[in-house]
């Protein structure tokens, strides 16, 4: 999620970043600085694509 949200903060473009409940801030806050915007996804692998879906139309 790092090197994506760094790549997308160079190049101009915007990134969100989905990851799975109660994944530590510590892992987070570095893409976050970047300008990523963070997601987390709840329960199983399904409910993190049904979150990435819906974040992709919007």
């Amino acid at each position: 999620g790092l090197s994506t949200a760094a790549y997308a903060a160079r190049a101009g473009m915007k990134c969100a970043l989905v990851a799975p409940k109660g994944t530590p801030d510590a892992r987070l806050l570095p893409a976050a600085l970047f300008g990523a915007r963070i997601h987390e996804a709840p329960g199983t692998f399904d409910d993190a694509l049904h979150l990435i879906d819906r974040l992709a139309t919007e």
